[in-house]
């Protein structure tokens, strides 16, 4: 999945949330008011950083002659609070689903245009109607992956979110990321839904989070791998993309799914 995940030529906002028990997914969207990027001959993108190939932009400005304004963020909280104040510009944005539904909501997507959207017909049907954006009509799904634990192999050896969530002998050595998929994670390992709704799993979830931040050394606005690939902790919980990437660099990093899903 590369660090993260979304779709070029498509506009609409969002990135990331768990699909059932393993996947989740990342879509680009377009946000009002868009800019005339056919007629200005430059498109304006925000996006996750090392989210697209190498050679991508490149490509596309080739294809099109469309130049592309380039633009990274951190977070999705990052993402929608710059967009809450008014769109600077930016034409195609690539936000998690739960992102995407907020967005609708709060009135700063434009509508997709289905007849310009030809390959939407490849769409796999798993992602073709979500809860979160039905028919699709503001979003296009971009990436998918799972949400696990990056470890080093040397010292650790994780099979539970038990393994980064309580007191074990890796406290201190523990990273979690720094957004909503916490909870859900919590929510898995006490054996709810990921997306309960019920404020007493809600609320257990979180005493099980406020319990664990002792023994948690930082958490991480989606920067988990790097501080497991500089050996800062011994355990992340990321994005699989993200670890496979610094797995590439350091032969002693490895990746589980824990056994409550991800």
């Amino acid at each position: 999945m590369g660090r993260k995940s979304a779709s070029l030529p498509f506009a609409v906002l969002t990135r990331r949330r768990l699909l059932g028990q393993t996947a989740a997914a990342a879509v680009a969207v377009s946000i009002l008011p868009r800019t005339a990027g056919a007629q200005s001959k430059v498109v304006n993108v925000y996006n996750w950083d090392t989210y697209i190939g190498e050679t991508t932009l490149e490509d596309f400005t080739a294809a099109t002659g469309i130049q592309v304004r380039y633009d990274l963020f951190a977070s999705n909280d990052e993402l929608f609070a710059k967009l809450r104040q008014g769109n600077p510009g930016y034409d195609v944005i690539f936000p998690s689903n739960d992102y995407v539904e907020r967005m609708i909501v709060a009135g700063m997507l434009e509508k997709l245009d289905h007849a310009k959207i030809p390959n939407m017909k490849h769409i796999d049907p798993a992602f073709a109607d979500p809860a979160f954006d039905p028919g699709r009509q503001y979003s296009m799904p971009y990436m998918w992956g799972t949400i696990g634990i990056g470890y080093r192999k040397s010292v650790a050896s994780p099979t539970s979110w038990g393994d980064v969530l309580e007191p074990t002998e890796y406290s201190g050595r523990v990273s979690l990321l720094n957004d909503t998929s916490i909870i859900q994670v919590a929510l898995k390992y006490l054996g709810y839904s990921a997306n309960s709704r019920s404020k007493k799993e809600i609320d257990e979830a979180a005493d099980l989070l406020i319990r664990a931040k002792p023994h948690i050394k930082a958490f991480a606005p989606d920067t988990g791998q790097d501080l497991l690939l500089s050996g800062e902790v011994d355990l992340a919980m990321e994005w699989n993309g993200d670890i496979l990437q610094v797995m590439e660099e350091d032969d002693d990093l490895s990746y589980v799914v824990p056994k409550e899903g991800g």
